[in-house]
Protein backbone atom coordinates (compact mmCIF):
# COMPACT_ATOMS: atom_id res chain seq x y z
CA UNK A 1 0.00 0.00 0.00
CA UNK A 2 1.43 3.33 -1.01
CA UNK A 3 -1.00 5.62 0.74
CA UNK A 4 -0.33 9.30 0.28
CA UNK A 5 -1.86 11.15 3.19
CA UNK A 6 -2.72 14.81 2.68
CA UNK A 7 -0.94 17.22 4.98
CA UNK A 8 -2.95 17.77 8.14
CA UNK A 9 -4.80 14.44 7.77
CA UNK A 10 -2.23 12.01 9.20
CA UNK A 11 -3.74 11.68 12.66
CA UNK A 12 -7.27 11.28 11.31
CA UNK A 13 -6.13 8.73 8.74
CA UNK A 14 -4.22 6.64 11.28
CA UNK A 15 -7.10 6.60 13.76
CA UNK A 16 -9.59 5.77 10.98
CA UNK A 17 -7.45 2.79 9.97
CA UNK A 18 -7.31 1.64 13.59
CA UNK A 19 -11.06 2.14 14.11
CA UNK A 20 -11.70 0.17 10.91
CA UNK A 21 -9.40 -2.61 12.24
CA UNK A 22 -7.02 -2.18 9.32
CA UNK A 23 -4.04 -2.73 11.57
CA UNK A 24 -1.57 -3.83 8.87
CA UNK A 25 -2.25 -0.65 6.89
CA UNK A 26 -1.93 1.44 10.05
CA UNK A 27 1.39 -0.29 10.83
CA UNK A 28 2.73 0.69 7.40
CA UNK A 29 1.68 4.32 7.86
CA UNK A 30 3.07 4.45 11.41
CA UNK A 31 6.39 2.92 10.35
CA UNK A 32 6.67 5.60 7.68
CA UNK A 33 5.90 8.28 10.30
CA UNK A 34 8.71 6.92 12.50
CA UNK A 35 11.16 7.96 9.78
CA UNK A 36 10.24 11.57 10.48
CA UNK A 37 9.53 11.60 14.20
CA UNK A 38 10.11 9.35 17.20
CA UNK A 39 7.19 10.55 19.32
CA UNK A 40 5.91 8.20 21.97
CA UNK A 41 2.38 8.39 20.57
CA UNK A 42 3.47 7.05 17.17
CA UNK A 43 5.50 4.26 18.76
CA UNK A 44 2.69 3.42 21.18
CA UNK A 45 0.12 3.22 18.38
CA UNK A 46 2.49 1.00 16.44
CA UNK A 47 2.71 -1.36 19.43
CA UNK A 48 -1.06 -1.33 19.81
CA UNK A 49 -1.58 -2.22 16.14
CA UNK A 50 0.89 -5.09 16.40
CA UNK A 51 -0.94 -6.34 19.49
CA UNK A 52 -4.37 -6.09 17.85
CA UNK A 53 -3.11 -7.90 14.75
CA UNK A 54 -1.88 -10.77 16.94
CA UNK A 55 1.84 -9.99 16.74
CA UNK A 56 2.42 -10.04 20.50
CA UNK A 57 6.17 -10.42 20.20
CA UNK A 58 6.51 -7.18 18.20
CA UNK A 59 4.06 -5.41 20.53
CA UNK A 60 6.07 -6.43 23.60
CA UNK A 61 9.32 -5.39 21.93
CA UNK A 62 7.93 -1.97 21.01
CA UNK A 63 6.65 -1.35 24.52
CA UNK A 64 10.00 -2.46 25.96
CA UNK A 65 11.56 0.26 23.82
CA UNK A 66 9.01 2.76 25.14
CA UNK A 67 9.83 1.87 28.75
CA UNK A 68 13.48 2.53 27.97
CA UNK A 69 12.73 5.87 26.27
CA UNK A 70 10.09 6.95 28.83
CA UNK A 71 10.88 5.19 32.14
CA UNK A 72 8.49 7.45 34.07
CA UNK A 73 5.46 6.17 32.13
CA UNK A 74 3.92 3.34 34.15
CA UNK A 75 1.37 2.46 31.44
CA UNK A 76 4.17 1.34 29.14
CA UNK A 77 5.56 -0.94 31.86
CA UNK A 78 2.13 -2.49 32.44
CA UNK A 79 1.71 -3.00 28.70
CA UNK A 80 5.06 -4.80 28.40
CA UNK A 81 4.05 -7.16 31.19
CA UNK A 82 0.63 -7.75 29.68
CA UNK A 83 1.88 -8.28 26.12
CA UNK A 84 4.70 -10.55 27.28
CA UNK A 85 2.26 -12.64 29.31
CA UNK A 86 -0.09 -12.87 26.35
CA UNK A 87 2.80 -13.88 24.09
CA UNK A 88 3.85 -16.58 26.56
CA UNK A 89 0.31 -17.96 26.95
CA UNK A 90 -0.13 -18.05 23.18
CA UNK A 91 3.12 -19.98 22.75
CA UNK A 92 2.06 -22.41 25.49
CA UNK A 93 -1.31 -22.97 23.84
CA UNK A 94 0.36 -23.60 20.48
CA UNK A 95 2.77 -26.17 21.88
CA UNK A 96 -0.07 -28.01 23.67
CA UNK A 97 -2.22 -28.25 20.53
CA UNK A 98 -2.20 -31.86 19.22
Amino acid sequence: MNMRIPEGQKTRTIYNLINDRKYQQAIKVLNKELQFCQKSRVISLLGYCHYMSGDFESAASIYEELTFLYPENQEYKVSVTSFSAHKASTKTAITKTP
